[in-house]
This record gives C-alpha cells, structure tokens and sequence, in this order.
C-alpha cells in the first residue's frame, strides 16, 4: 500500500509539473507586444515548491523572480496604436492578477491588485508604476502574480444618476501579460527603539537659605 502511495505520489509530482511548464511557456510565449519588468527584483531565480496535498512532503519546483511588496513595480509595453484603434481614444487597463498554486492558465480563477486605466495620451507613454501593495488590499504571498495590460478604448458618456460625465472602457484585442513572478513579504516598516525616559538625579546640593530661613 505504501509504495502505492508513494507512485502516486510521484505521478501526481509529474502531472503538476507538466501543467506547470505550459502554463508558464504560454505566458513567455506571447512576444509581440510583451509586458516587461523595469524594476530589479528582490531575488532571481528563486525556487517554488509545492506541496502536496496528503503527502506531508514536498512536489516539484518552477523558479519565479521575487519582488518586495513594500517597493514599486515599473513596467513597459508595446503601443498598439495603429493595429487597434487611434491613439486618441486608446487607454490600457492594468493590473496584477494573482493566481493560486499550482498556477495552470490565465483562464485560472485569480484576484486582481490595484486596477487602473493607464491612457495612451499619457506623458509616460507605455509605462506605468505600481505599488507600494498591501494597502487596502489582501496580498497573497504564496500565489503567482501575472501583470496583465488589456487594450481598451475609452468615450465620454453622461450618467443621468449622478448628473455628471463619467468614462467608459471598452476592451479591444486580446491583452498582454508579464512572466510570472511573486511577493516577498518583508516588514512593512522599520521598527523604532523607543528612546530611554529620561531619569532626573536627586539634588544633594540645595539652594543656600535666605536670611530669614536661615538657622539661628
């Protein structure tokens, strides 16, 4: 029963990994118009493992670069201005969508961090920073994170509830992603050392007296 067990085991090791490499090759494999990391990471290289449910143990590895989650994400991309729509009316909706292990598919059920509608007119072009994270938002620390860039178009409309113009996106074309990477969590701040209360010596030396406090 045992070496069953451990055959399984091995089987399922196997299964996970296989799963794991078309997951990743299918997010590097997008090179037109790739998302790429300007910020260095914390770690490179660093080795995931697994675990595997009911064997106590440890499964198979894919190495992801490890970024701080007190520091800021810089990121670039490809205009598409041109092969989609006019630059005019072009904005990027940008996010980071964090996947549970084992990581399988951008189909895969994820939670996003810190949406935003980056536009094509902005004076940093295709460039957009994020972070600090975990300000009002949950991190997970042991999920793959995926930036994902999705090409929309944006237009005026008027909200007839709030009496006030507001902006609607649309998306076009299919969007564009970074490799995976996680979250390395360090302090959040430093922690400061209190400083020493100040202590005040007994005056052993008091004033001399005044002629009518002196004694006789």
């Amino acid at each position: 029963m045992e070496t069953k067990l451990k055959r399984l085991t091995a089987v399922i090791a196997v299964v996970i990994m296989l799963l794991l490499a078309v997951a990743v090759a299918a997010v590097s494999a997008q090179e037109e118009a790739p998302v790429v990391i300007e910020t260095p990471p914390l770690a490179e290289g660093t080795a995931t493992f697994l675990s595997l449910t009911g064997g106590g143990g440890t499964g198979p590895a894919l190495i992801y670069d490890l970024y701080d989650w007190n520091s800021v994400l810089t990121f670039s991309w490809d205009s598409v201005v041109g092969g989609l729509v006019d630059a005019e009316n072009l904005s990027y909706r940008v996010s980071i969508r964090q996947y549970p292990m084992p990581f399988t598919s951008l189909s895969a059920p994820y939670t996003e961090l810190q949406v935003a509608h980056h536009w094509e007119a902005n004076p940093n072009g295709t460039r957009f920073t994020m972070g600090p994270f975990g300000f009002g938002e949950e991190v997970c620390f042991d999920c793959v994170n995926v930036i994902i860039v999705q090409p929309e178009t944006f237009e005026s409309v008027f909200n007839p509830a709030t009496g006030q113009y507001e902006y609607e996106y649309t998306p076009v074309g299919p969007p564009i992603f970074s490799d995976p990477f996680q979250f390395v969590q360090t302090p959040r701040y430093p922690v400061p050392t209190p400083e020493p209360e100040p202590t005040e010596e007994p005056d052993n030396n008091p004033p001399p007296c005044q002629d009518e406090d002196c004694p006789a």
